[in-house]
C-alpha cells in the first residue's frame, strides 16, 4: 500500500523514482584523499546512489584495513557512502585467480592449493596465461567447487558483512572461461562418475565418439555437459548466496554478467535468466560494454523479454564513449524500464572528467545523469 501511496504522489507532484546510478570502481584507482575528491565532484555531476568497489582480485583480497599514508582506508570509502546516501558493494572477482606465467609468492594463495579445479581446454594441458591470452582468456580459472577458494571468497564475505557493515556482495568472474577452457579434472571426474563418460575425451575423439553415439547420440552428451557446467555454476551462486543472506538478510547479492543471453550461457554456462527465475541472486549487472549502438540496443531488448527489468542494471562502457553516446544509452536504459544503470569505470571518468562533468561542452539535451 506505501508503495502505491509513493507511486501515486510521484505521478501527482511529476517526480520520477529512477533506479541505480551505478559505478565500478577498480581499487587502485581510488586510493588517496584527491580521488575521494574527485568522486565526489563525480557524485554531484550524477547523484550516485551505489558504488561496487573492488576488494578481491587475481585471488587475493585487496582491502585497506588500516590507513597506510595516502592510502585510504576501507572504512574511509565506507564513511564516505554513508554520508552521502551511497549504497556500498563490494566487488569480488570469484573465479579467475591469475594472470602471469610466474606463480605467486604468497603460499596460501588458491593456485597452489586449486590444482585439480584449475580450468584447461580439452587436452589436459595447463596453459600460461601468456599462451591462454592468445585466444581471448584472461589467465588462470579455477572452476565453482575449488575448495580454498571458495573458503577464502566466504571468509572474506563473512569479514565485509559482519565488521565492515557493507550493503551488498557483487560477484565478477563468476563464470568460467570461454570455450574451449572448459574442463578441470575435478569437473570431468565429477561428469565422468555420473555419465560415464569423460567429457575431454570426448572433445577430442570426436569421430570416434560419433562413431559409437551416433552424431544425435554425442551431441546430447556434449549439451549434457554443458548444462552440467551451467549447473554446477548456479549450485554455487545458490550456496554463496544463502551464505550471505545468513549473515545479514538485507545484503544484496548481485553477479556481473555476461549482456548476450545465448552467449552467456553457451561460452560462460552463465544462465542468468534462470538465476533470476529462481532467485538465486537478488540482481544482475549485465556488463553491456559494446561500442556497437545496435548490438547495445539488441542485447536490451532481449533482456527485457524475460521480464525481470526489475532485477536488471546495464553495465555501459564509458570509455568507448563519448558523453552524448552514453547519455543516450542511459535515456535507452531508463525508457524501457530497468533497474537504472552502472558505469564503467571510475578510472575512465579520471582520465576523462569531461564525461560527467556539468562544465562539458559536449553536453546532450535532457538531465539524465541526475535528477
Amino acid at each position: 500500500m506505501a508503495r502505491i501511496i509513493l507511486l501515486l504522489l510521484s505521478f501527482l507532484v511529476g517526480i520520477t523514482f529512477p533506479g541505480q546510478r551505478g559505478l565500478w570502481i577498480v581499487r587502485n584507482s581510488l586510493s588517496t584523499g584527491q580521488d575521494l575528491k574527485f568522486l565526489q565532484m563525480v557524485n554531484q555531476n550524477i547523484g550516485l546512489t551505489d558504488i561496487y568497489f573492488q576488494v578481491r582480485a587475481l585471488g587475493k583480497n585487496i582491502i585497506a584495513r588500516e590507513k597506510d599514508g595516502q592510502q585510504l582506508s576501507l572504512n574511509e570509502i565506507l564513511q564516505f557512502c554513508r554520508q552521502n546516501n551511497i549504497r556500498f558493494h563490494a566487488w569480488i572477482n570469484a573465479f579467475y585467480i591469475w594472470t602471469l606465467d610466474e606463480v605467486p609468492k604468497d603460499s596460501g594463495h588458491s593456485i597452489l592449493w586449486d590444482k585439480d579445479h584449475l580450468m584447461t581446454d580439452a587436452s589436459e594441458n595447463i596453459q600460461k596465461p601468456a599462451e591462454l591470452k592468445k585466444i581471448g582468456i584472461e589467465g588462470y580459472f579455477v572452476d565453482p567447487e575449488a575448495n580454498v577458494n571458495m573458503q577464502q571468497l566466504k571468509q572474506l564475505i563473512k569479514e565485509l558483512v559482519l565488521h565492515y557493515g557493507v550493503q551488498g556482495i557483487h560477484l565478477d568472474y563468476f563464470r568460467y572461461p570461454s570455450f574451449p577452457v572448459h574442463y578441470s579434472r575435478f569437473l570431468r571426474a565429477k561428469f565422468l562418475h555420473s555419465y560415464f563418460l569423460d567429457p575431454a575425451r570426448m572433445q577430442v575423439k570426436q569421430a570416434e565418439y560419433f562413431a559409437v553415439f551416433s552424431n544425435n547420440g554425442a551431441r546430447l552428451m556434449s549439451a549434457r555437459y554443458q548444462l552440467f557446467l551451467q549447473n554446477e555454476l548456479t549450485e554455487r551462486l545458490n550456496n554463496l548466496t544463502n551464505f550471505t543472506k545468513n549473515l545479514a538478510d538485507s545484503i544484496q547479492v548481485s553477479v556481473a554478467v555476461k549482456p548476450n543471453i545465448g552467449k552467456a550461457r553457451r561460452l560462460y554456462a552463465q544462465d542468468w535468466p534462470k538465476w533470476l527465475a529462481d532467485d538465486a541472486c537478488d540482481y544482475i549487472v549485465m556488463m553491456n560494454y559494446t561500442p556497437d549502438q545496435t548490438e547495445f540496443k539488441k542485447n536490451l531488448n532481449v533482456a527485457k523479454s524475460i521480464k525481470q527489468d526489475a532485477r536488471i542494471v546495464v553495465g555501459i562502457g564509458a570509455y568507448y564513449l563519448d558523453r552524448a553516446q552514453i547519455g543516450n544509452r542511459i535515456r535507452e536504459v531508463e525508457q524501457m524500464g530497468f533497474n537504472g544503470y552502472c558505469l564503467f569505470s571510475f578510472t575512465t571518468l579520471k582520465t576523462n572528467p569531461d564525461l560527467v562533468l556539468k562544465s562539458s561542452v559536449n553536453s546532450f539535451s535532457g538531465n539524465y545523469w541526475k535528477r
